[in-house]
């Protein structure tokens, strides 16, 4: 059964190929090309069925329908070169944690899930090792040294050094002791001022100031008056008799 070539385009045309032609693509175009007058070069299309293209050293099916299409020539070059340039200035990174995987999930949760049930599997056996350790520390710790410091007459020097230095110590303590002692001893007290103190003043005060008006009232009732009668008389006459100063008035 012959296999079809259909060139496609504004006017399709279509080229029925015998099987014994249809061993390759090569031999079915170079038929083509010799039975029909083809003036298109085999090497200026290639063919294509069910979307993919055909080699021309790949065998063709019989009853089946292939199309052709042309091949167009390539632009003025440089796109390889564009897509270096472009390559060079995408920074590439190999940080993963942003994407998902295909249940949804955040990569840097699933690491973060990975490494939690890798310390919870070694936990055990990081703290015997940290256990052990340790133990080796205090054993190291305990041991005796192996090179001892045997002098007793330096010994005995820092013995009575120390000694020397509490005794001189306990000296300077009794001596400041001592020497507060007499400065208290020869300063005089002060003698806080209460407020009693200030009222024995004022009444003191009031007293004196009393005595000299009494003083004042008996100085000017003795002075005499002389005049009419009995104005001879003064207030002093508490120390004469009524007589007396009946006499004195008549004279």
């Amino acid at each position: 059964m012959p296999c079809k070539i259909t060139f496609t385009g504004v006017s399709p045309l279509q080229f029925e190929v015998p099987s014994e032609y249809c061993s390759n693509g090569l031999q079915a175009k170079e038929y083509i090309s010799d039975v029909y007058g083809m003036k298109l070069s085999p090497a200026n299309y290639y063919l294509v069925h069910d979307g993919l293209s055909v080699s021309d050293s790949s065998p063709l099916q019989s009853g089946a329908t292939y199309g052709a299409c042309i091949r167009l020539c390539g632009g003025k070059g440089g796109f390889g070169s564009m897509l270096r340039a472009m390559g060079s200035q995408i920074e590439k990174t190999t940080n993963t944690e942003s994407c998902r995987d295909l249940s949804g999930r955040r990569m840097r949760d699933v690491n973060n899930e990975k490494k939690v049930l890798e310390y919870m599997k070694n936990k055990a056996a990081n703290d015997k090792e940290k256990e052990r350790k340790k133990l080796e520390n205090l054993e190291k710790k305990l041991e005796k040294p192996k090179h001892y410091f045997n002098d007793p007459e330096y010994e005995a020097q820092i013995e009575l050094n120390s000694k020397k230095v509490d005794d001189s110590i306990k000296k300077g303590m009794l001596a400041k002791k001592r020497k507060q002692e007499l400065d208290a001893a020869s300063k005089p007290k002060k003698v806080r001022p209460s407020i009693f103190d200030d009222l024995s003043s004022d009444d003191d005060d009031s007293s004196s100031s009393d005595d000299d008006n009494d003083d004042v009232t008996t100085t000017v009732m003795k002075t005499s008056v002389k005049g009419d009668g009995e104005a001879g008389c003064s207030s002093s006459s508490t120390a004469n008799s009524e007589d007396d100063c009946k006499s004195n008035a008549s004279k």
